[in-house]
């Protein structure tokens, strides 16, 4: 899986230019004249066929696809053919393309999401859109012109540099780009100051149906209509994002940062909210549940699944130390078939788990910070300092600095625990204030039966906050690994609807829990395929996502 700010090299690419193509078949590579159609739009180098090109632009990290690939699975639908078009011109031609050829079109910034999103479920083309990575920045202003192909460590590289950021720090900082973060309403670590994506955006251009290109800012300032709200977040359902108009900062010189140690996760969450609604602007506020606490007690990173990674982590040192290269074939399985029995022991009863950790010494870790000038930080600093005197211990700027340094590190834990057959995933759902604690332990209650789950509280606001759940699980076999992770999603997501909170914060939606999108937005169903006619009239634009395929069904399209 490419995560680079450049396109990942093809590997046809020496071929292609010798005039070499794998033989067409209709069955994989769509109508006849289609992918000359695309190479005349895009060049021959930039329309990828070969079956490495196609399996890995087929799926994102959705972690039920990666489930599929660690047992040899590829994808059940591979795209026709992947086109890296160079900008909006291109983008525009692509999709008259696909609409004339009567196939999907999938837009693909890093392959970072984690929902699905980049799933074909018909005929498709893949639109890898890291080629158009413009960025023009107006430092009087304080705006950016930023193409969705930008990966965000390179855009806030070359911020930093002008003293500026546009404050979006997601842990796949390395490897997710700005188009994708605008059509999954992505959220940064440091959402409690800045704000989520649609909180930073000014303006969008998108490619339609048709191949016209909507420009927000136009469209509100002559017809008083502003699609934007609506735009952000729709996942490529409603069109191709081509530019964006964003809003900076300066960035900050000063921080301060510190750990408090609660009693319990009502008392984390009551002080997370006082900060918030007593005027304060954290750039960070994150409360960890007992388990992920007791690991920060003994010097560990605090990250939600670091138990788990741990064990991983040790069973693969173990592997490491006793195998010498080239060597020890036979006692490197032999660990490996440990590691696999112990995390089936482990996560194969998961209520006898989750029952223990209620054992676990009370009291909960709460990191805040703040970030900014530096008059700014000393006096919130103060300020929060005497606040959270009533809810807890402070313990130092130790706990703090030590999230700082190793805030970017969680992303990059789950491969050991996937290395065993397990399997873990995350659901981040968000409420109001009131309702928070009663989600929390809803959710718990409802996935104990299923997967060891912990939880963290992030992404605060004056009126609700965010819930990052993770949970692990273990079965026997490719089909009950499977089954077992459908069960607890459905369990999961059926407890959040039943307390009337948020299915999704910041991850999108895509194609994991698009069947409980109703729940969300009930009675939402006509304005989308409203919009999906008015923007999409031949429907190509990624079908299936967000919404059902069959929620959005359309009838005679005359």
């Amino acid at each position: 899986m490419a995560c680079g700010g450049l396109p990942r090299p093809s590997l046809v690419a020496e071929t292609a230019e010798r005039g070499v193509r794998p033989e067409m078949n209709e069955d994989q590579f769509g109508p006849a004249g289609m992918v000359d159609a695309l190479e005349k739009i895009a060049g021959r180098r930039h329309v990828l066929c070969s079956e490495p090109d196609r399996v890995a632009y087929a799926r994102d990290l959705w972690p039920r696809s990666t489930i599929k690939a660690r047992a040899g699975k590829t994808s059940a639908r591979l795209p026709c053919a992947v086109v890296q078009p160079a900008n909006e011109a291109e983008v525009a031609e692509v999709v008259r393309c696909a609409e004339a050829f009567e196939v999907a079109l999938i837009p693909y910034g890093a392959g970072s999401g984690v929902c699905g999103g980049a799933l074909a479920e018909s005929p498709a083309i893949t639109v890898d859109m890291k080629r158009i990575r413009h960025l023009e920045v107006d430092k009087n202003t304080h705006l950016a012109r930023i193409g969705p192909g930008v990966i965000g460590q390179h855009l806030e590289t070359e911020l930093e540099r002008l003293g500026l950021t546009m404050g979006h720090y997601p842990s796949s900082l390395y490897c997710s780009t700005v188009g994708g973060y605008l059509a999954g309403r992505s959220a940064g670590q440091y959402s409690s100051r800045y704000g989520k994506i649609e909180d930073m955006v000014e303006s969008l251009r998108v490619v339609v149906g048709g191949g016209e290109v909507l420009d927000t800012a136009q469209c509100a300032k002559q017809h008083g209509v502003d699609l934007l709200e609506l735009l952000v977040g729709s996942e490529g359902t409603l069109g191709v994002i081509t530019d964006s108009l964003m809003r900076l900062h300066p960035l900050p010189r000063h921080r301060w940062y510190r750990g408090i140690r609660v009693p319990s996760i009502e008392a984390g969450a009551e002080a997370m909210r006082a900060l918030l609604q007593g005027g304060l602007r954290p750039a960070v506020v994150r409360l960890y549940d007992e388990i992920d606490t007791l690991m920060a007690s003994k010097g560990e990173e605090p990250s939600e699944s670091s138990l788990l990674s741990r064990l991983l982590e040790r069973a693969h040192q173990s592997i490491r130390s006793t195998s010498p290269s080239g060597q020890g074939g036979g006692l490197r399985a032999l660990v490996e078939r440990t590691a696999r029995g112990l995390m089936g022991r482990v996560l194969g009863a998961p209520m006898l788990l989750s029952r223990a950790t209620t054992l676990l010494p009370s009291g909960c870790l709460l990191i805040v910070g703040f970030e900014g000038d530096e008059e700014a930080v000393a006096l919130e600093s103060v300020l929060a300092a005497k606040w959270l005197q009533r809810f807890g211990e402070d313990m130092g700027a130790g706990p703090g600095e030590h999230w700082h340094s190793h805030r970017m590190n969680i992303s990059y834990k789950m491969s050991p625990l996937m290395d065993t057959g397990a399997f873990s995933d995350t659901m981040e759902v968000s409420t109001d204030w009131g309702n928070l604690m009663h989600l929390y332990h809803t959710v718990k209650n409802a996935l104990a039966p299923h997967v060891l789950c912990m939880a963290h509280f992030s992404h605060a606001y004056v009126d609700g906050c965010s819930i990052y759940f993770t949970f692990a699980g273990f079965a026997d076999c490719l089909e009950e690994t499977l089954a077992l992770y459908d069960r607890t999603w459905k369990a999961g997501l059926t407890a959040v609807a039943s307390t009337g909170a948020s299915i999704a914060h910041h991850h999108g939606v895509g194609k994991s829990k698009s069947a409980f999108t109703a729940e969300d937005h009930p009675g939402g169903a006509p304005l989308m395929r409203g919009l999906s006619l008015a923007l999409d009239p031949a429907g190509v634009f990624n079908p299936g996502k967000v919404w059902p395929a069959a929620t959005l069904m359309r009838g005679d399209k005359s």
